[in-house]
């Protein structure tokens, strides 16, 4: 089993995509800036849009699980005995 952490503090649900292909693993996210104007004095979470790609083997891309709760994604990876299926994409809903 693999397990994925990432922290994503200021962004919405609706604006996180997962996917998994060719046993890539991609996280997009956007959220919008808060301060456009004015003097910001710190922000260590600035970040606009991102994506990470994440490569893993032997992955039951069907039970692949993903949740977002107070800023934290986290995904879930089972993992099965190695293939040749690599081909095919799966997109991960968000809980």
């Amino acid at each position: 089993l693999y397990y994925l952490e990432a922290e994503l503090a200021g962004a919405n649900k609706e604006d996180i995509s997962i996917d998994f292909n060719n046993n890539v693993l991609t996280i997009q996210a956007t959220r919008s800036a808060k301060y456009k104007s004015g003097k910001l004095i710190l922000d260590e979470r600035n970040f606009e849009s991102l994506i990470r790609q994440f490569d893993f083997e032997a992955v039951d891309k069907q039970n692949i699980t993903a949740s977002f709760e107070n800023g934290l994604l986290t995904i879930t990876l089972p993992k099965i005995k190695p293939s040749n299926d690599t081909t095919s994409s799966t997109s991960i809903p968000i809980s």
